[in-house]
């Protein structure tokens, strides 16, 4: 009776173990695409970072502005939010590492990994983490924006230009709300156009949420510690530049940096947008099927039908 119990109970952990086995396989085929996909994306997110960016001067601290801005989004878009930021992440953090590196390099690396989550979330269709989650990340960032961070020179960026975020900034937080649900369905619409439309509207966010971050530490911890904002003001007013940018109190500079800035910032980031555009709607068109067959991205099997010609 003894030696029968054990039979049946050599048999059962035999058929578990199989069990196991047969869902463990797939998922570590899983998991060994993703790791190749990071390895890939932070592979390039690094090269792209050796070409020559748009320079950044202030004091005798100096940056720049790397082409690897375009490719976070398109991360997101097809590798999904975490693996997507993962690569990102990697690929910055490699980028950082090799010479030469500045201070304002490692300050704005997590602003490619959040361009990646926000993109990422308004692929997905789930409860919350999706358009509402890239929602929240970009209107935290704004809020930000307005909160007077301790600095020696007093320089609060938000009291003094308070307006600067609302042409790029709050516009891609108002196309969150306005499309929502539809970004995902853009995406992966058979439809070139509705492609085109959704991997434009997700690109925009991201290189928005990436330009934001970018802007805290850059008005934050970057200009306050290493610029001369009163001897900018100075020569603002000897040039005849006196107005205040909408600001409620006495401008140290910092307001009227960034305002007078604010019409490069978008050209530069136009200029950004055109190219996801291009590379994200041709990635998305040629490669992103493979990745959806193989299960490690947000993307569809099988795209939507569309009246619409392309």
């Amino acid at each position: 009776m003894i030696g029968s119990a054990r039979l049946l109970l050599r048999v059962y952990i035999s058929s578990f173990d199989c069990k196991n086995i047969h869902n463990v396989i797939p998922l570590t085929r899983l998991l060994t695409k993703q790791i190749a996909l990071v390895s890939v994306f932070a592979a390039l997110i690094a090269a792209v970072s050796r070409l020559p960016g748009i320079p950044i001067m202030v004091g005798t601290q100096s940056g720049k502005i790397e082409f690897t801005v375009p490719l976070y989004p398109i991360a997101g878009i097809l590798l999904g939010p975490y693996v997507g930021a993962l690569a990102v992440l990697l690929g910055n953090v490699v980028a950082f590492l090799i010479p030469s590196w500045s201070i304002f390099g490692l300050l704005t690396i997590p602003a490619g990994v959040l361009s990646t989550l926000v993109a990422g979330f308004l692929t997905k269709r789930s409860k919350w983490l999706d358009w509402k989650a890239a929602a929240v990340v970009l209107g935290v960032l704004i809020g930000m924006w307005y909160i007077p961070i301790p600095n020696p020179q007093q320089a609060y960026v938000g009291l003094e230009a308070p307006y600067y975020p609302i042409p790029l900034h709050l516009s891609a937080l108002a196309l969150i709300f306005i499309f929502r649900h539809k970004i995902a369905d853009f995406i992966n619409n058979s439809a070139k156009r509705m492609m085109t439309l959704g991997v434009g509207l997700a690109s925009y966010v991201g290189i928005m949420t990436d330009h934001m971050f970018g802007n805290l530490m850059f008005a934050n911890v970057f200009v306050p510690y290493f610029a001369d904002l009163r001897g900018f003001r100075n020569f603002l007013i000897q040039i005849g530049i006196q107005a205040k940018m909408g600001g409620s109190r006495p401008s140290t500079g910092i307001g009227d940096l960034f305002m007078l800035m604010l019409p490069v910032s978008v050209v530069e980031r136009l200029i950004f947008l055109a190219i996801a555009i291009v590379i994200g709607v041709a990635v998305v068109r040629v490669v992103g099927p493979y990745l959806a067959n193989w299960g490690v991205s947000p993307l569809e099997t099988s795209t939507k039908k569309s009246s619409t010609t392309e």
